[in-house]
């Protein structure tokens, strides 16, 4: 199984993705937040800038034949209805040393679809095929695409499939909502359902890789059951919220291919990149996702992996933004999903959130890894 890390606006830039990689790990490919301007904005330069990601950057080519693990592949996500615009943004990339670059045709947000660019492009399929055609035919790069399923509903998304099956596609990321149902509607399961049924009669040999709620083992499982063809998943949420999961995922996987039984209440914990080690429960709550009654060994160690995570984010951000009060903005926007890797904690994650100085927000974390109420 394949599994990739989400590009998710304003979150997992490169600070975030450095400091994940070095505590958790776990993820074969992770993508950029998208990229929308031809000369690359001073955000989007840094995020992409070689010497932040070189925990990312050596490719398979330089691996092939050394008998040696490649690291993930960070794939920079553009965002465009312009073809020029496209070419000129990804030859930008080609010079840094990138060599795939992934499409965005999901992002549903009002003003981006508005103007016809993310999931608004999908629906005038006719010069989205035009786009694709001559994006494919210039590209220096792999493109790989991420998608919804419609606009305002499903009409099109069998004639979207035929224009994807036209090209050399290298992964299609199906999150199978429609461009209207944004994020809190439910999935669409026909979606993924007809996408499979008609690939597979057409022999399109592009990837399918799966995203939409995945938080937990158990969603998981759901999905491997409901269809188990698919070998690639993409991440977003469910690891911001839990950032052991992808491990977890893995390792149900292994014991899966090796047994032929992977039974939730055998899993055992991942064992992380900073030589963490325990034992836990599929069961999703307590510190870091798992049971509040497991060895208190197991869940100080996942505690320190956490808190040392934490300090690695806050750290990073204090260095690169001006003021402590834009590094305490963003590590609010990351404890909105952080904060439910512990559960009954709710007091002080509120004095998280109503911090509004540095040493507030100090000593209201510590409340949250180290008090026992």
């Amino acid at each position: 199984m394949q599994y990739e890390l989400a590009p998710m606006e304003g979150i997992t830039g490169y600070i975030y993705r450095n400091a994940y990689v070095k505590y958790f790990g776990g993820m074969d490919r992770y993508y950029t937040p998208f990229i929308a301007s031809t000369g690359l904005n001073h955000k989007e330069l840094n995020d992409v800038l070689p010497e932040h990601n070189a925990a990312f950057m050596l490719g398979e080519e330089e691996n092939a034949g050394s008998g040696e693990t490649p690291p993930p592949r960070l794939v920079p996500q553009i965002l465009t209805n312009r073809a020029e615009d496209f070419l000129a943004i990804a030859d930008r990339l080609r010079q840094m040393g990138y060599s795939h670059v992934n499409l965005n045709l999901g992002c549903p947000s009002g003003t981006v679809a508005s103007r016809g660019r993310g999931a608004g492009f999908l629906g005038v399929p006719r010069q989205l095929d035009a786009f694709l055609e001559e994006i494919y035919k210039k590209c220096p790069l792999s493109v790989s695409v991420k998608t919804r399923i419609g606009v305002a509903d499903m009409e099109d998304w069998e004639e979207l499939l035929g224009i994807y099956g036209k090209y050399p596609v290298e992964e299609v990321i199906i999150h199978p909502r429609i461009q209207r149902d944004f994020y809190k509607q439910p999935i669409r399961w026909e979606g993924v359902e007809l996408a499979l049924q008609q690939w597979e009669r057409t022999g399109s040999g592009i990837p399918i890789c799966y995203n939409g709620e995945i938080h937990s083992l158990a969603e998981y499982q759901a999905l491997r059951q409901r269809f188990p063809q698919i070998r690639r998943v993409m991440l977003g949420r469910g690891v911001l919220k839990n950032p052991f999961l992808v491990k977890q995922l893995g390792q149900w996987e292994n014991r899966l291919q090796a047994t032929g039984d992977a039974g939730d209440e055998n899993v055992r914990e991942p064992e992380t990149n900073e030589d963490n080690r325990g034992k836990q429960s599929s069961e999703y709550c307590g510190i870091g996702g798992y049971r509040e009654s497991e060895a208190g060994t197991a869940r100080e160690q996942r505690r320190k992996v956490l808190w040392a995570f934490h300090q690695e984010l806050l750290d990073g951000y204090r260095k690169i933004m001006s003021g402590d009060q834009n590094a305490l903005f963003k590590m609010k926007e990351l404890w909105a999903y952080f904060g439910e890797s512990f559960p009954g904690k709710e007091k002080a994650l509120k004095k998280i959130r109503k911090a509004v100085s540095m040493a507030q927000y100090e000593a209201a974390v510590r409340e949250v890894f180290y008090s026992k109420s």
